[in-house]
């Protein structure tokens, strides 16, 4: 009883499984889209503020480091924006999809959404 009869099957080094990185791939541009409307609803919100100098209170400021975010088909990449205020109080923009943690583990929320986003 000493030996066992379970043998691991690994898989060949390089090896792309071409539909499951056509499937990340759609999750990345699902992401980033999803994103960009939210930031973009979060800017219009503030569009009818102006800064001393008039112009815009709230501007989009480059992006937060890339972080993984973990999917039912792997990791996936995903650039958050942030914005800057020039109003003198700040203005974080937290995106609804994506959790402070950057991770769907754990984060019932983000699994609602995205729940909601493949129901349509």
């Amino acid at each position: 009883m000493g030996d066992d009869s379970v043998v691991s099957f690994g898989t060949p080094e390089g090896h792309q499984d071409p539909l499951r990185e056509l499937i990340r791939a759609g999750a990345y541009r699902l992401i980033e889209q999803a994103v960009t409307a939210e930031l973009e609803e979060l800017l219009a919100s503030f569009s009818t503020c102006k800064a001393a100098d008039g112009r815009a209170g709230v501007v989009r400021n480059g992006y937060h480091p890339q972080r993984e975010i973990l999917t039912g088909v792997g990791a996936v990449t995903a650039k958050i924006p942030k914005v800057r205020s020039r109003l003198g109080e700040p203005v974080v923009f937290r995106s609804a999809l994506v959790c402070a943690s950057l991770s769907f583990d754990g984060c019932g929320d983000c699994v609602a959404v995205l729940e909601a986003c493949f129901e349509r």
